[in-house]
């Protein structure tokens, strides 16, 4: 499904700013002429054998603590997904992870941990595509997410 046909049929309200491929968090803060808003770290997480998956969503300032994430879900030696897994869950490559990839995991296989610090402000994604950012409230992510069926937890 086209991302922007469900950004219009949620009526969500969103920004996009076309730019060169950026695969980082610093390529991404280096660009000219984004969106205003927060940069977010978005990172697929698995357990060892791959049948639990959770993409978590921070602020771009913080690390990712893949110990605290695994106990809320309960996963076993907690690891970043692998590349494939990636393909095969949410059809995005790395360094176009987002939580839009979600609208292509029908099984609802992955959860999401969600940073509550991120509550209230103006959020930046790459749009399954990493020559795009949108920029989105986070009451509209939360509406994409409660349309995707995904489970969501506040970290």
């Amino acid at each position: 499904m086209d991302i922007y046909r469900l950004f219009n049929e949620l009526k969500i309200e969103y920004e996009e700013h076309i730019h060169e491929p950026v695969y980082t968090i610093e390529q991404a803060n280096a660009l000219k002429d984004q969106p205003k808003g927060t940069g977010c770290k978005n990172i697929l997480i698995a357990d060892k054998k791959g049948e639990n998956c959770a993409l978590m969503i921070i602020h771009q300032d913080k690390r990712a603590d893949l110990k605290a994430a695994a106990a809320l879900l309960g996963l076993k030696k907690p690891r970043f997904a692998k590349e494939d897994e990636l393909m095969q869950l949410m059809h995005l490559i790395p360094g176009s992870v987002s939580p839009f990839g979600l609208i292509n995991d029908a099984e609802h296989k992955v959860s999401v941990l969600l940073d509550s610090d991120l509550q209230g402000l103006r959020l930046l994604f790459h749009p399954n595509d990493n020559s795009k950012t949108v920029a989105v409230s986070c009451d509209d992510l939360m509406r994409f997410l409660s349309h995707c069926g995904n489970r969501c937890i506040f970290l």
